[in-house]
C-alpha cells in the first residue's frame, strides 16, 4: 500500500480521514520503530557515560594535543584584547570606545529612544541640498514632492513651474476657486430654475423655430367665446413635430338637447304613452303631466351638473400653478412649489438650527392634499440621515417622530396629488 502522507524523519505511514483502515500501515510503523531503537540500543554501548563527559570536559592540559595551526590561530595577530564594559550599563545602550582604542564603556544613548531602531550611522557629512545632491535641508527651504513620491528643493530665486504654489499664493488660488465654484453653481442653479418654470405666451400662429419646451403658447381661436379664446400648446421635442394640443374648456352640444326642447319631447313621449294606455283617448290630466315635466327636469339637471364637472376638470387639467411655502421656525429657509395637472412637486433645501423633535413645522402654506387625507414621507439630508414627515391637511410639512434629532442640510425633492 502507497501512503502519500508520512512522517518526516522515519517516514511513518500517515493514513487520511478518507482511507480506509489498513492493519498493514501500523504494522509498518511498528517495525519502523523497532529497528531504529534496534541501532540506537547498539550504538549506545560505544557512547561515553555523563561521568566521563564531564570529567574530560574540565581537564584543561589539551589532552589531545591540539596546535594552534590546526585551528588557524596562526594566522591570528596576537594584539591587546577589548575590555568589556564595567560597572552597570543602560538596557539597549549604544557601547562606544574610550581614547585607547580597546576600552569600550556605555555611550548612555539607547536604541528606539534616543536614536531611531531603524538609523544607519555611516560617515557621510552633508552638506546643503539641491536639485542633484542630498543634503541638509534649511528652514527658509521649500519641499517640492514629485508623482513618484521623490522629495526635492524647490529653487525660489525664479518664479515656480504652474503645477507648483507658495502658500500665500495658494491661499489665493483657493478663494479664486471658491468664488468661481459659487458663480458656477448660482448658475446652474438659475438655468436650472428657468427650464423648470413654465411660462405663457400669446402668438397668432405656433412658430417654427426658437421653441421653448417650458412655454405655453395660447393661440387664438376664430369662434372665441367670451370666457374661451385660446387652444393651448407645449412641445415636447422642441422642433415641429413636438406639438401637443392641451385642450379647451369649450363642448360641443350641437347633438344634445336643450333644456325646452328636451321638456317638450318628453312631453309627447309621456302624453304618447298615456294616450295608448287611455282607451277612452283622454287628454292627460295637468298633475300627470306636471309629475312627467319634473322627472325630466331633474334628469336633465343631473346632465347639466355632470356637464359643468366635465368643464371644471377640463379647466383644472389646464391650470398651472407657483408658490412659495414659508420656513418653520428651526429651519433656514421656506420652498417653492409647482402644481400642474394636480401634482403639487416641493423642492426643499433647509437647515435645522437646533434639535429637531416631533411635530416641529418645516414648511407653512404647501397645498393641501388630494383627499383631505394626510401623506407620510422621508426627508433626505446631506448627510446621509433621513427626517421622517408628513404634509397635514392644512399644508403644513412637520417633522414624525425622527429617528435623529440633528442632522445635515435637509436637500431634496418630493411630489403628491393636491386639489389645487
Amino acid at each position: 500500500m502507497i501512503l502519500i502522507n508520512v512522517t518526516t524523519n522515519l517516514k511513518l505511514g500517515k493514513p487520511t480521514s478518507e482511507e480506509k483502515y489498513d492493519i498493514k500501515v501500523p504494522n509498518a510503523n511498528m517495525d519502523i520503530i523497532d529497528s531504529n531503537i534496534k541501532k540506537l540500543q547498539d550504538a549506545d554501548r560505544n557512547f561515553a557515560t555523563n561521568e566521563n563527559l564531564q570529567e574530560h570536559t574540565e581537564r584543561r592540559n589539551n589532552p589531545h594535543e591540539v596546535t594552534k595551526q590546526q585551528i588557524g590561530l596562526d594566522k591570528v595577530v596576537n594584539r591587546q584584547q577589548i575590555y568589556g564594559i564595567p560597572g552597570t550599563v543602560t538596557t539597549g545602550g549604544i557601547p562606544v570606545f574610550d581614547g585607547n582604542g580597546y576600552t569600550v564603556r556605555d555611550s548612555g544613548f539607547t536604541i528606539g529612544k534616543s536614536v531611531p531602531s531603524h538609523a544607519v550611522f555611516t560617515d557621510t557629512t552633508y552638506g546643503i541640498a539641491d536639485d542633484n545632491a542630498p543634503g541638509i535641508i534649511k528652514p527658509s527651504d521649500s519641499i517640492r514632492v514629485s508623482s513618484d513620491g521623490t522629495a526635492s528643493v524647490a529653487d525660489d530665486s525664479h518664479s515656480h513651474d504652474t503645477q507648483y504654489y507658495g502658500k500665500a499664493e495658494a491661499t489665493l488660488l483657493h478663494e479664486k476657486n471658491l468664488q468661481d465654484s459659487k458663480k458656477y453653481t448660482d448658475l446652474k442653479l438659475s438655468e436650472h430654475k428657468a427650464e423648470n418654470t413654465v411660462q405663457k405666451q400669446i402668438v397668432a400662429s405656433l412658430p417654427t423655430s426658437g421653441i421653448n419646451a417650458n412655454m405655453i403658447y395660447l393661440v387664438p381661436k376664430t369662434d372665441a367665446s367670451t370666457h374661451d379664446r385660446y387652444n393651448e400648446y407645449i412641445n415636447l421635442t422642441g422642433d415641429t413635430n413636438g406639438w401637443e394640443f392641451l385642450g379647451n374648456t369649450y363642448i360641443d352640444l350641437t347633438d344634445y338637447y336643450n333644456k325646452s326642447e328636451a321638456n317638450r319631447i318628453f312631453f309627447l313621449n309621456s302624453n304618447i304613452s298615456q294616450s295608448n294606455e287611455n282607451s277612452t283617448n283622454k287628454v292627460p290630466s295637468s298633475s300627470f303631466l306636471y309629475s312627467i315635466i319634473q322627472q325630466k327636469n331633474s334628469q336633465i339637471q343631473n346632465l347639466q351638473n355632470e356637464i359643468s364637472e366635465i368643464n371644471s376638470n377640463l379647466a383644472n387639467t389646464a391650470k398651472t400653478t407657483i408658490g412659495t411655502a414659508t420656513k418653520g421656525e428651526k429651519f433656514s429657509h421656506g420652498a417653492l412649489y409647482y402644481v400642474r395637472n394636480g401634482m403639487c412637486i416641493v423642492s426643499l433645501e433647509s437647515t435645522p438650527s437646533d434639535a429637531v423633535s416631533n411635530g416641529d413645522v418645516v414648511l407653512n402654506g404647501l397645498p393641501k392634499p388630494y383627499g383631505g387625507g394626510v401623506i407620510y414621507l422621508s426627508l433626505q439630508t446631506t448627510n446621509g440621515n433621513c427626517y421622517s414627515a408628513i404634509i397635514r391637511t392644512s399644508g403644513n410639512l412637520e417633522i414624525y417622530f425622527p429617528a435623529y434629532t440633528t442632522a445635515s442640510r435637509i436637500d431634496t425633492c418630493f411630489s403628491y396629488f393636491t386639489t389645487v
